[in-house]
């Protein structure tokens, strides 16, 4: 067993009696031969998810490999400063990342992903796909964010790159993330900072195949949001990422440009669902953020690239 590098799966939890075991349950059927320790954390949860995670450590049977290291926060930190905490707390080799709200589904999901970074050096985080569903069970869609991209700190910086925490595997950096990470006051998201720091630190790699499931519920602090809400956050914390990432003026700007062509472009395409909304939500966009007019024409161009694209392959 000694030959295969200690891992360390990263949990946080709040609230969340019903959904924790679920979670748990995903990294104790994982087939990987060496050690795993569970580091997780309850936020100091109002609910009965502390005595759900206390009986289930005391009655279910975990496997020789698997060692379960959990604190229940008596004060609560909030969803960043907890997962800074499990961070700190882990001493695998690797880490690997899930909410407790979502939950693993390949049982090789860990191996495959330490494999190929104990194969390949020059890199220092992997991520997969992922099932999106409800609380009820129902298939919402399967969610590849990492294809067609480049998975670079500067794709991060255009807010091309967020990383689905729930299936991301690294390297333990940790000593040196917790610290780098103290330097965005007003933490953003951890699905930014975290994947630029490792894109910095290394090559990142995408696994098209699905590893994990993503719960979409009512109880997410970004599905209560209605749409003019999630475009204005969606601004405010990358606008926040990117004055705190980088110093370069230049870069600064053109990540700012960037975004907010992507931005625009995602509207378009959803001005034929709903006009006179997504009309309004252009509006906003362009006005709150003082965005040049001649910027909706290359996020327009975007689109209708997009469009060509598609008919040209129905005519061939």
């Amino acid at each position: 067993m000694n030959k295969y590098p200690k891992i360390s799966a990263c949990i946080v939890t709040y609230n969340q009696e019903d959904l924790i075991s679920q979670c748990l349950d995903g990294v104790l059927i994982q087939d990987y031969p060496g050690e795993i320790e569970i580091v997780l954390s309850d936020d100091c949860s109002t609910d009965n998810t502390d005595a759900v995670i206390t009986d289930y450590i005391a009655t279910k049977k975990i496997p020789e490999n698997i060692t379960v290291k959990y604190i229940s926060q008596q004060i609560n930190k909030g969803y960043v400063r907890n997962l800074m905490f499990v961070l700190s707390d882990a001493t695998g080799d690797y880490i690997a990342l899930c909410d407790g709200d979502d939950y693993w589904t390949s049982v090789d999901k860990l191996r495959k992903q330490c494999d190929f970074l104990e194969k390949n050096p020059d890199y220092s985080l992997c991520y997969t796909s992922y099932q999106c569903i409800d609380l009820k069970g129902n298939k919402l869609g399967v969610a590849r964010s990492g294809l067609n991209k480049k998975n670079t700190a500067d794709e991060v910086l255009q807010g091309r790159f967020l990383l689905p925490i729930r299936t991301a595997f690294s390297r333990n950096f940790s000593n040196e993330f917790v610290p780098f990470f103290e330097k965005f006051l007003n933490p953003t998201s951890a699905d930014r900072i975290y994947p630029y720091f490792y894109a910095l630190k290394g090559k990142v790699k995408f696994f098209d195949e699905i590893t994990a499931v993503y719960r979409v519920h009512e109880g997410g602090i970004w599905t209560r949001l209605d749409e003019r809400r999630k475009i204005e956050e969606s601004i405010k914390h990358q606008m926040i990422f990117i004055e705190r990432a980088t110093d370069n003026e230049l870069k600064k700007n053109s990540a700012k440009k960037i975004f907010f062509r992507d931005t625009l472009s995602s509207l378009y395409f959803k001005f034929v669902k709903d006009p006179s909304n997504i009309f309004g939500n252009i509006i906003f966009v362009v006005k709150k953020n003082k965005i040049a007019k001649s910027q909706l024409l290359p996020a327009a161009l975007d689109f209708f690239k997009y469009y060509l694209q598609i008919l040209k392959s129905k005519f061939k």
